[in-house]
C-alpha cells in the first residue's frame, strides 16, 4: 500500500513538472498573449548554465496576465512550448514588446540541447534591427507542421523588468508594426510643430520670454522622455550607445521634470506669491540632480526605485497649486491644472499597470504618450490664453488711460475758466511788477556784461603786456644788429670794387694778388667774416624767438566755441607759459613732468587754454607775494594717465590759501587780490570749463607752504 502511495506520489510530481500549457498556433492566429502561457525561472546565481536549465531548473507557471517582476537584479528564464496545430509550416514571431531591457537571447530545444535563436538583443548588445523597430524585440520562429518546440528566453535587466511577451504571425506583426510607428509619427509631429510655433513665438514676444524658453525646454525634454519609454531613442538616436541606451529614460525623466518645475515657478509667478513653494522646488532640483547621478554611477534599480514616488509626488504638488489658483479665480491655472491632470491620469495608470492593478494592452502602454501630448498641446493653449490676458489687460489699461485723459481735459478746462478771470486779475500786477524785474534784470545783465568784459579786458591786459615784452626783446636785438651788419656788408662792397679796379690794371698776377692780400690786411677782412656772421646769427635767433611767440599766441587763442576736437594739452600749456614768460621774469623756477606720453584727447583747446592762464597767473601771483619777486619761486606742471583719465597737476610754493578761501574761491566775484587787481571771475570759469568737459578739479593748499590745483578729464575722452 506504502509502495504504491509513493508511486502515485511520483506520478503526480513527474505529472505536474511536465504539466506546463501547450501552446498552440496555426495559421488562424494573429496575437497571442503569452503571458498566462508560459512558466519561469529565477535565477538567483546568475550563472545557471543551459544543461542545467533543460535538466534540472524548476519552472513556475505564471498566472499573470503580463509579466512583470518589478526591479530584480536576477536573470529569469522564460519556458514557451508552441505547437503548430496545422498541417502547414507555420511562421510567426515572438515579441517582447520593450526596447528598455538589457539583455534577451532566445533558446530553442533541438535535439535535446538548447540552440541559440539569432543574435543577442538589449541595451548592452545590439539595440537596432528591422524587425526590432518599433514593436519591441523580435525573434522569428519556425515550426514544422503538428510539431512542438520549447522554447527558452533569457532576460536581465538593471532596472524594472517588465516584460510583455506575445506570439504573432506576420499579419498581425506588420499591422502593429505599422500603426505603432505611424501613431508615434503622429505624435512627435504634433510636438515638433507646438516646439516651432512657441519658439517662434518666443522670438517675436518681448515679454515673458523666460515662460516660452521654458517650455520649449520642458517640451523638448517630453518628447526625449517618451521616445525614451518607448524605446525609440535607443532604436534612432543611439542605436551603438550602449551608455545612454541604459541611462536614457532616468536623465530625460530628472531633465523634463526640472524644466517643467521652472516653467511652472515662471508662468504661474510663484516667486511672487509663493516664496516657500519656490524653496521646495529647488529641494526637488537637488533630488533630480542625485538621482542623475546615481543612474550614471550604474546603480539604475535604485534610481528607479526613487524616481516613481518622486515623479508622483512632484505631480501631485503641480496638481494642487494649480487647483488653489483656480479656486482662487486664476484663469491662467485653468489651463494649467487641466494639462497636469491629464498627465497626472496618465501616470497613474502607468504605476497601475506596472502594479498589474490594470491590464497591459495598446492603451495602458501608450497611456504615458497620451497624456504627455495633451499636456503639451493645453500648456500650449495656456500660454496664448496667457498672452491674450496681457493684450486684454494692456488695452483696458489703454482704455482706461484715455478716459483718465479725457476726464483730467474736462477738469482741467473747467479749472481754465475758473482761473481765467484770476489770470486776468493778476496781469495788471504782473504787468507791473514785470516791468519792474524787466528794468532791474537789464541793469544785471549790464553788469554782468561790464564784469565779464572787464575779466576779459584783465586778461587780455595781461596777454598784451607779455606778448609786447617778449616780442620787443627779439626785435631790438635784430634791430641792434642791423647798423653794424649794413656797415660790414658797406665795406665788403667797397672792397670787392678795389679788387676789380687792380683786376684792371696791367701788372703781373703775382703784384695783383699782394695788392689784393694788402687791401684785405688793412681792412682786417678775417674778422670782418666772423662779425658778419655773428650778426645774422643774432638776427636769426631774434627772429626765431619772434616766430615762437607768435605760434604760441597762436595754439592759445584758438577759436573753438561750439565744439570740441583733438588736440595736445602740452602744446596749449606750453603756449601759455610763452605768453606769462614776462610774468615769470626769469625769477620763478618752472618744472614740466610730462608723464603722460601722449598729450592729445578731446576737448575745448581755447577754453582750456584759458584754464590754464588763470591756474599759472594765480600761482604766478601768490609766488611773488611769498617770495617778493625775488628767485626761489617753483611751480611745477605734471600730466599723467590715471585709471583712464588724464590728469593734470598745477603745483606752487606760493603763499597757499585758508580752508576758507578754498570753499569759496569757486564763486563768482570771489577774489583775495586788491582792489583792482581782479574781478573774482577766472576762477568761477575756470570751474565752469572743467565741468563743460565733464571733468573736475581738486585743490589742496596750505596757509604759507603752496597750493596744488588737480584737473581731472574722464576717461572717454582720453585717447
Amino acid at each position: 500500500m506504502r509502495v504504491a502511495f509513493f508511486f502515485l506520489l511520483c506520478f503526480a510530481f513527474v505529472f505536474k513538472s511536465n504539466s506546463q500549457k501547450l501552446v498552440s498556433i496555426d495559421n488562424i492566429s494573429k496575437e497571442i498573449n503569452l503571458a498566462d502561457k508560459i512558466s519561469y525561472y529565477l535565477d538567483t546565481t546568475n550563472e545557471i548554465s543551459l544543461n542545467e536549465i533543460v535538466t534540472s531548473a524548476r519552472f513556475t507557471e505564471s498566472q499573470q496576465k503580463f509579466l512583470n517582476f518589478k526591479v530584480t537584479k536576477h536573470t529569469v528564464w522564460l519556458k514557451i512550448r508552441l505547437h503548430n496545430n496545422s498541417n502547414f509550416k507555420n511562421s510567426g514571431y515572438l515579441c517582447i514588446d520593450q526596447l528598455n531591457i538589457n539583455k534577451v537571447e532566445l533558446f530553442g530545444l533541438v535535439d535535446g540541447r538548447l540552440k541559440q535563436i539569432g543574435e543577442t538583443y538589449g541595451t548592452d548588445f545590439k539595440i537596432a534591427d528591422s524587425k526590432n523597430a518599433v514593436s519591441g524585440f523580435t525573434f522569428e520562429v519556425n515550426i514544422n507542421p503538428n510539431d512542438t518546440i520549447n522554447y527558452y528566453i533569457r532576460v536581465s535587466s538593471k532596472g524594472q523588468l517588465f516584460i510583455p511577451i506575445y506570439y504573432r504571425n506576420t499579419e498581425s506583426f506588420n499591422t502593429i508594426w505599422l500603426n505603432r510607428f505611424l501613431f508615434f509619427g503622429f505624435y512627435v509631429g504634433i510636438i515638433l510643430a507646438l516646439l516651432f510655433y512657441n519658439m517662434f513665438l518666443a522670438i517675436s514676444i518681448k515679454d515673458d520670454r523666460k515662460t516660452y524658453v521654458w517650455y520649449l525646454f520642458h517640451t523638448f525634454f517630453i518628447l526625449l522622455t517618451q521616445s525614451s519609454l518607448q524605446g525609440y531613442t535607443n532604436l534612432f538616436l543611439w542605436p551603438e550607445n550602449h551608455f545612454m541606451a541604459n541611462q536614457s529614460i532616468y536623465l530625460f525623466t530628472c531633465l523634463v521634470s526640472i524644466s517643467g518645475i521652472e516653467y511652472a515657478k515662471s508662468f504661474l509667478q510663484l516667486k511672487k506669491t509663493n516664496k516657500v513653494l519656490v524653496k521646495v522646488f529647488n529641494f526637488y532640483h537637488v533630488i533630480y540632480c542625485l538621482i542623475m547621478l546615481i543612474s550614471i554611477s550604474g546603480n539604475i534599480s535604485l534610481a528607479y526605485s526613487i524616481i516613481q514616488p518622486v515623479q508622483l509626488t512632484i505631480a501631485i504638488i503641480m496638481l494642487s497649486i494649480s487647483l488653489n489658483l483656480v479656486l482662487k479665480g486664476n484663469r491662467l491655472a485653468t489651463f494649467y491644472f487641466v494639462s497636469w491632470s491629464a498627465l497626472f491620469v496618465g501616470i497613474i495608470v502607468f504605476i497601475l499597470t506596472d502594479f498589474q492593478v490594470l491590464p497591459y494592452n495598446l492603451f495602458t502602454s501608450q497611456i504615458m504618450l497620451y497624456g504627455s501630448a495633451l499636456q503639451v498641446i493645453l500648456l500650449s493653449i495656456a500660454q496664448a490664453d496667457k498672452y491674450n490676458l496681457l493684450k486684454i489687460e494692456e488695452q483696458k489699461a489703454q482704455l482706461q488711460a484715455v478716459k483718465v485723459s479725457k476726464l483730467n481735459e474736462e477738469i482741467t478746462k473747467e479749472q481754465n475758466v475758473r482761473l481765467e478771470q484770476k489770470v486776468k486779475e493778476r496781469t495788471n500786477e504782473l504787468t507791473e511788477s514785470n516791468k519792474q524785474l524787466s528794468e532791474t534784470l537789464t541793469v544785471l545783465k549790464d553788469t554782468q556784461i561790464q564784469l565779464i568784459e572787464k575779466e576779459k579786458m584783465s586778461s587780455l591786459g595781461q596777454l598784451t603786456a607779455g606778448i609786447a615784452h617778449e616780442i620787443n626783446n627779439p626785435i631790438n636785438f635784430v634791430s641792434g644788429n642791423i647798423k653794424p651788419l649794413k656797415r660790414d656788408v658797406l665795406m665788403v662792397i667797397d672792397l670787392v670794387n678795389q679788387i676789380e679796379q687792380i683786376a684792371k690794371l696791367d701788372e703781373t698776377v703775382e703784384l695783383k694778388t699782394k695788392r689784393i692780400n694788402n687791401l684785405k690786411q688793412d681792412l682786417d677782412f678775417d674778422y670782418l667774416n666772423e662779425e658778419i656772421e655773428f650778426l645774422l646769427k643774432g638776427i636769426e635767433e631774434g627772429a626765431n624767438r619772434t616766430t615762437e611767440i607768435v605760434k604760441g599766441l597762436k595754439v592759445f587763442s584758438r577759436s573753438d566755441e561750439f565744439e570740441t576736437k583733438f588736440a595736445d594739452i602740452h602744446e596749449g600749456i606750453n603756449s601759455t607759459l610763452v605768453l606769462l614768460n614776462n610774468q615769470l621774469n626769469n625769477k620763478i623756477k618752472v618744472d614740466k613732468i610730462f608723464k603722460a606720453e601722449n598729450g592729445v584727447i578731446e576737448h575745448f583747446p581755447g577754453k582750456m587754454n584759458q584754464v590754464f592762464m588763470n591756474l599759472l597767473s594765480n600761482s604766478i601771483y601768490a609766488v611773488n607775494k611769498k617770495w617778493n619777486y625775488e628767485i626761489g619761486g617753483v611751480i611745477t606742471i605734471k600730466t599723467e594717465i590715471v585709471s583712464g583719465k588724464f590728469v593734470i597737476t598745477f603745483s606752487d610754493n606760493g603763499i597757499g590759501m585758508t580752508p576758507d578761501v578754498v570753499n569759496k574761491m569757486f564763486d563768482p566775484f570771489f577774489t583775495t587780490k586788491e582792489v583792482g587787481e581782479g574781478t573774482g571771475l577766472g576762477m568761477s570759469i575756470v570751474y565752469k570749463t572743467i565741468e563743460m568737459h565733464k571733468g573736475k578739479i581738486l585743490v589742496d593748499s596750505e596757509l604759507g607752504k603752496g597750493t596744488t590745483f588737480t584737473i581731472e578729464i574722464p576717461n572717454q575722452l582720453a585717447i
